[in-house]
């Protein structure tokens, strides 16, 4: 649940940034022409880094969901075993019955 919300949180950032830099560099651009290179510049190096963040998100989002699978894992396997050792101490409690008769 948590999860979806951060992934759509992102995807609405990378919406709205676009714009809102595509406005910036046109004002720019009518006051000074040669500025404006070094803005666009800039700002793909701030989409980049941004992009780079979002990657390392995701990578760590990634992680979380693979160690709470092997941990799901584990447990399930615990119960098996759980499970066996409870049946072998039944046959032993009936091996033990019909020793006794």
């Amino acid at each position: 649940m948590e999860q979806q919300q951060l992934e759509q949180q992102q995807q609405q950032q990378q919406q709205q940034e676009p714009d809102f830099q595509g406005q910036q560099q046109q004002q720019q651009q009518q006051q000074n022409p040669t500025h404006f290179l070094c803005t666009t510049a800039t700002a793909g190096h701030a989409q980049r880094r941004r992009r780079m963040e979002s990657l390392v998100m995701e990578q760590q989002q990634q992680q979380q969901q693979q160690q709470q699978l092997e941990q799901e894992q584990q447990q399930q396997q615990q119960l098996e075993q759980q499970q066996q050792q409870q049946q072998q101490w039944e046959q032993q409690q009936q091996q033990q019955q019909q020793w006794e008769q």
